[in-house]
């Protein structure tokens, strides 16, 4: 009788074993197919975001919205006349080329809806703003690229032979960009009598060989940090400060500009410290500078301490 009741005690856990077993191989099955689905349903939704973005080919003219992505594969882009990217989202990959014509301008503006924009460049492969006469190109042959009402990221993009190279009225964020061979302005931020608030950072940028100024902050509502560029070989100034909220302006390599390296046409007095001036001769330094000095209705401009030696780390990284 014992002997019978152990083997069925044995058969019953051989039983609740393989039954286990059945169901754990159900169990680990189910496990795959939905891992498997989950799979597919990503793919899928992938797939339909990219179709979602709109990839323009050349030239480009009038007025896009919506998701707009503009492809090193359609590169370059021939702009003939005035282009608008409005309300929407603008993605530009590295290597992109525009060459523009008849003193266009290219607009990225947020009129109804909240919009953005990404310039996407790199070291070797930046996205390029620049003349269509790319043989015989000229200061002046294009107007400028204007950002208004639209958050941005700018990296490693070059702005050049333009009348004005870049104006931003936005919440932007500009590293490792060139400014040059502009017929007036290399980078502009804010626009006079303007009531819209906004924060700019440069960094990490070349702005140079500008015929006027090579950056000019003109916005009453503007916030700027100004940091680690090299801004040299400009025509009246390299910096001008005429009107602000506040102003950052620190460990950049001021230096070389044919008039003055710093203007403060605005009223109200300005620091900038920890700056390479291109000398530690301060008695230079101050008359490369026009400020309140030389114009009594212009504020006041601080630059001690100065730096003693050049920043190595500013300009592109």
């Amino acid at each position: 009788m014992m002997m019978k009741t152990k083997i069925l005690v044995i058969l019953s856990v051989i039983f609740a074993a393989v039954a286990l077993t059945l169901e754990s191989g159900v169990y680990l099955g189910h496990i795959s197919a939905i891992k498997k689905r989950a799979k597919e349903l990503k793919e899928y939704k992938e797939e339909e975001e990219r179709e979602k973005w709109e990839e323009l080919v050349s030239p480009l003219s009038g007025s896009y919205s919506g998701k707009i992505r503009l492809t090193k594969v359609n590169s370059p882009f021939q702009v003939n006349d005035n282009v608008f990217f409005l309300d929407g989202e603008v993605e530009i990959e590295a290597g992109v080329i525009f060459y523009i014509a008849n003193q266009a301008d290219v607009w990225f503006e947020g009129r109804n809806v909240e919009s953005a924009l990404r310039i996407e460049g790199t070291e070797s492969l930046p996205v390029k703003f620049t003349s269509s006469r790319s043989n015989d190109p000229e200061s002046g042959d294009w107007n400028r690229v204007v950002i208004v009402n639209c958050e941005a990221d700018v990296n490693y993009a070059i702005f050049e032979y333009a009348i004005n190279g870049l104006r931003v009225s936005s919440d932007v964020n500009i590293k490792n960009s060139t400014f040059r061979y502009n017929l007036s302005n290399g980078l502009i931020v804010g626009e006079s009598g303007s009531s819209v608030t906004h924060s700019v950072e440069i960094t990490h940028c070349n702005i140079s060989n500008n015929e006027k100024k090579g950056l000019l902050v003109v916005g009453p509502r503007s916030t700027a940090v100004i940091k680690l560029n090299v801004i040299s070989s400009n025509g009246t100034a390299g910096l001008e400060t005429k009107d602000y909220d506040d102003v950052t302006i620190k460990q950049n390599n001021i230096f070389d500009n044919e008039e003055y390296d710093l203007v403060n046409s605005s009223s109200r007095d300005l620091d900038a410290p920890d700056n390479w001036w291109g000398t530690t001769d301060t008695a230079v330094i101050d008359n490369n500078i026009e400020d309140d000095d030389e114009v009594t209705t212009y504020g006041s401009v601080d630059f001690d301490p100065i730096s003693d030696s050049t920043f190595t780390k500013a300009g592109l990284e």
